[in-house]
């Protein structure tokens, strides 16, 4: 029997964002940085879109606006997160100094290449028959590997010593010969070749002993290659381009005399509106006899642009007052560490306690703090900085009662003991900021193991696990504890 084709009528239910949405989620996404490169770019897209002049003629009464003619903080002079502009790269100044010097041709193009071939911090990953080989096959040039080992030698003695490096020891070493011929600088050098390791490992009773040379020597040599530069080519400029980017904050907060909080969105694009003679041919259209004929193409691209540009002027206002709305909520739940910048005063906060102040959907607030930043009056942080890490957060009970299970997802369990009047809340930050206090507090000269910092934190009421202890301290930058500890 045949096959039959069969009509079917199916109901489903289906959420879809409307454009205006996507406009909406895509600009509450983005950082100040990259607002301020959006509206640009709609100012440019868009001719019913324009920016009202100080001294132009006033806009349409009825036509939307939105103002973002805040003090931008990251146009004062002396904040620390502007890069000044003109700096030259690494790989600039490096060629620039080459220009200068008397070289063959060969030695001038193989030490161009070993510079173009330098990580940020100006050191050589690649071997000197390797860069010959690349030249060859590369770009045709025949330079014998003689030839480039010359060019090498050439780029390390450029400035800043150190440059051409392969390796951590040869980095340090290549600065110690630049230096004046004396008792420590010998004493360093015979230390980062005769004993590299036991240096690395801060084993200095070893180097004691194996250098013969007496404790206060190797304490003078130790101290002179500490204060080497072990990245010298993050020196200069932007390191070449592979340095870590400036942060703009979004948000910036303002004390007043009377203490009290100011939220300024950190923003640069002028102050918006619609274009009058557009608001005003579309208010003329919509309220005469419709003109289908001659003016259909003429109606159909003001109404476009008209619409876009009133659109993105209210898409634009509701992201800055969701901004601005958060941040009050995190201001407000966050009071305590507000008013004391500190971080033990810091209250456990998820997104649902934000949705509950500002009444705002989760997704919402999710991307408002999403790679966003603020800067205080003490320093610049990430908004997500105040809020609590779901899978770092557990109930610690009053005395006696059953701690629970620790958060297997993470492997950061956390219990503790607390005074009987009611439950409390540890997280990741006051679990942080009790571990930075106890390694500051330590004796440099037996600093503290992962074992002993979790001795100390349950002797403080944290109990928390060694692994976990290895974590926290590994995200904040803390050596281990053969690397915390001072020379002698």
């Amino acid at each position: 029997m045949a096959d039959l084709q069969h009509l079917t009528q199916e109901q489903t239910l289906s959420l879809r964002l409307t454009p205006q949405q996507l406009r909406y989620v895509r600009l509450l996404e983005m950082s100040a940085a990259e607002l301020d490169e959006a509206v640009e770019r709609e100012l440019e897209a868009n001719p019913a879109l324009e920016e009202i002049e100080e001294s132009g003629e006033a806009a349409a009464p009825d036509a939307p606006r939105v103002s973002a003619r805040v003090r931008s903080a990251a146009a004062e002079e002396g904040t620390p997160f502007v890069v000044p502009a003109g700096a030259p790269s690494l790989y600039e100044s490096l060629d620039e100094q080459l220009g200068g010097m008397n070289l063959s041709e060969d030695v001038r193009t193989a030490a161009r290449y070993i510079v173009a071939s330098l990580d940020s911090n100006g050191y050589l990953r690649r071997d000197v028959d390797s860069l010959a080989d690349d030249m060859l096959l590369n770009h045709s040039l025949d330079i014998s590997p003689d030839t480039v080992r010359e060019a090498l030698e050439v780029v390390r003695g450029l400035e800043p010593a150190g440059v051409g490096a392969t390796s951590l020891r040869e980095a340090l070493m290549l600065q110690l010969r630049r230096m004046p011929a004396g008792e420590t600088r010998d004493d360093a050098l015979r230390i980062l070749e005769d004993d590299f390791d036991a240096f690395a490992k801060k084993h200095y009773s070893r180097l004691v002993s194996s250098s013969g040379i007496g404790r206060k020597r190797v304490e003078r040599a130790v101290e002179m290659i500490v204060g080497l530069n072990p990245k010298p080519g993050a020196s200069v400029g932007e390191g070449g381009g592979g340095g870590a980017p400036s942060i703009v904050p979004d948000v910036v907060l303002e004390r007043d005399e009377d203490g009290e909080l100011s939220i300024v969105l950190n923003n640069r694009f002028p102050e918006l509106t619609v274009q009058s003679s557009f608001a005003q041919a579309a208010a003329e259209m919509e309220s005469e006899a419709r003109k289908r004929s001659e003016r259909k193409g003429e109606r159909e691209y003001i109404m476009t642009n008209f619409n876009d540009a009133r659109d993105f002027i209210r898409i634009l206002s509701r992201r800055q007052k969701t901004l601005t709305e958060v941040m009050a909520a995190i201001i407000k739940i966050q009071s305590d560490y507000f008013a004391t910048e500190d971080v033990y005063a810091l209250r456990p906060m998820m997104l649902k306690d934000i949705a509950e102040l500002t009444g705002l959907d989760l997704s919402v607030i999710s991307r408002a703090t999403s790679g966003k930043y603020v800067q205080t009056p003490w320093g610049i942080f990430p908004l997500r900085f105040f809020f609590s890490d779901s899978k770092g957060e557990e109930r610690v009970p009053a005395a006696g009662q059953d701690a629970g299970p620790a958060d297997d997802s993470s492997g950061e369990g956390v219990s503790g003991s607390g005074d009987g009047e009611r439950e409390k809340m540890i997280t990741n930050r006051m679990i942080e900021a009790m571990i930075r206090k106890i390694v500051d507090e330590e004796d440099k000269r037996h600093p503290l193991s992962d074992e002993k910092l979790h001795i100390a934190l349950k002797q403080r009421g944290y109990d928390i696990s060694r692994r976990a202890i290895t974590k926290y301290r590994d995200r904040m930058g803390i050596p281990v504890a053969r690397l915390r500890k001072d020379l002698f």
